[in-house]
């Protein structure tokens, strides 16, 4: 299921917002650009062809110009995976560090939630995606859980602020 569809379904009770790849055009178009580079320094300098194993007459080679487009895929995928915003019923869980060593989760409830901004420049605006800002108050300190590239930021925006309103309106219930 895609995220519009999960943000727009109102009986999803837990959605998860991930980074989007729109965001990450930049780096994929080094990636080609390297990719490119690495089959051309091949080609010009066989001699960095590094035989790797033979397997039943068969030779695998390792092109040393394809380590770093590999190097590159490995930064994308960390961008990409690394962080996510989980929205649960009852509060909200940014998690950091998904694929690193170290994790980090940062759990707000609805009702602490101050603000929620959105920060966009005009590709940004033209993919439609964008960084969302969540600044909360907490008991002794405000923090502001920043989750960039994500893709949809206004319906993200959206589903927080009726969460908020939806948090509210149980509060006041009780």
């Amino acid at each position: 299921m895609k995220k519009e569809e999960a943000l727009s379904d109102s009986n999803i009770n837990v959605i998860i917002v991930r980074h989007s790849l729109l965001n990450q055009i930049p780096l994929i178009l080094l990636i080609i650009l390297l990719v490119a580079l690495s089959i051309y320094g091949t080609f010009k300098f066989p001699m960095t062809l590094q035989t790797l194993f033979t397997v039943g007459g068969f030779t695998i080679y390792l092109p040393l110009f394809g380590i770093f487009p590999l190097v590159v895929c490995g930064v994308l995928a960390h961008r990409v995976l690394n962080e996510r915003l989980i929205f649960h019923p009852d509060y909200m869980l940014f998690r950091e560090g998904v694929v690193s060593w170290r994790e980090n989760s940062s759990r707000v409830e609805y009702e602490w939630i101050r603000e929620v901004n959105i920060k966009q420049n005009l590709l940004n605006k033209l993919l439609g995606v964008g960084e969302v800002k969540v600044s909360t108050v907490a008991t002794q300190i405000a923090a502001v859980l920043t989750m960039p590239g994500v893709r949809n930021p206004r319906a993200v925006k959206d589903e927080i602020y009726r969460r908020i309103e939806a948090a509210k309106s149980a509060k006041d219930d009780e």
